[in-house]
């Protein structure tokens, strides 16, 4: 997901068993949710940034919403859950309508703010360096065990910021082989020339490596069709159980667990 101003749908396939085309012309099974394959383990793991390493902010979302209307409350943490999900608005081609509006119309409707309202939060958020904030405890450590071996780590995100600028503020830089953003290569994800600007400079085939983000659109399609060997989404907010495919994780720190072929520790 973007880490700035942005550039699901519900799913009735709960409990599926089906056979899911995978890039390479193969077939994993996957039942319950779940990916059943057990791909070869990647030379790199290339992950979004914003809502998959790092997280907004819920109590500057509910401190921007009461300055936008005044008495307004809310769970900062649902506040939180809505904006993730509300983020795959910023795809949608709705005419005469930016990124920024199309995700704060969604949330809006979601958290029971009026569109405006909605927009005036989220334009303050993302004015502020460190709405983007909230991560996991083990990040670091996390991160580590990614890079087990020979193995390679890679940033790739759309964001109006140089991305290395974030990953020195979060305290991480040091952990990344490569960071590729959509302002640098002027190219936004789902389009295929993010992630093959990211390869090209890992030198990697698509093939070879995972990739791991929030967004079912920008991240995983886009992934998928760009042919990595394997697609995993971070869903924190548990609201893509009913999908057949991806294989899913509720936080990164069960990442390391699918590297060592344990899929029964995903989400």
């Amino acid at each position: 997901m973007t880490l700035w101003p942005y550039g699901g749908s519900e799913s009735g396939l709960g409990g599926m068993s089906c056979l899911v085309p995978q890039p390479n012309g193969t077939q994993g099974s996957c039942v319950d949710g779940r990916e059943r394959r057990s791909p070869t383990a990647p030379n790199a793991v290339l992950l979004d940034i914003g809502m998959t390493v790092v997280h907004p902010d819920g109590h500057k979302l509910l401190a921007h919403a009461a300055h936008a209307r005044p008495g307004y409350t809310a769970d900062p943490e649902d506040l939180a859950r809505a904006l993730c999900l509300a983020s795959s608005a910023s795809h949608w081609p709705l005419p005469r309508v930016g990124g920024v509006e199309r995700v704060a119309r969604v949330w809006s409707a979601l958290v029971d703010l009026r569109p405006m309202e909605g927009l005036q939060t989220l334009q303050a958020c993302f004015q502020d360096d460190d709405f983007y904030s909230e991560m996991e405890p083990d990040l670091r450590d996390t991160l580590k065990r990614l890079r087990a071996g020979d193995r390679r780590l890679a940033a790739i995100t759309n964001s109006t910021r140089p991305v290395r600028d974030e990953l020195e503020r979060l305290g991480i830089s040091d952990l990344f082989d490569a960071a590729v953003d959509s302002t640098a290569v002027g190219i936004s994800k789902p389009k295929a020339g993010i992630f093959a600007a990211c390869l090209a400079e890992l030198r990697l085939e698509p093939g070879a490596c995972w990739f791991v983000g929030d967004d079912n659109v920008g991240d995983i399609l886009g992934a998928w069709a760009a042919g990595f060997g394997r697609v995993v989404l971070l869903d924190r907010a548990a609201a893509f159980e009913g999908l057949p495919w991806p294989v899913r994780i509720k936080r990164l720190s069960q990442l390391p667990n699918l590297l060592e072929g344990n899929d029964d520790l995903a989400a």
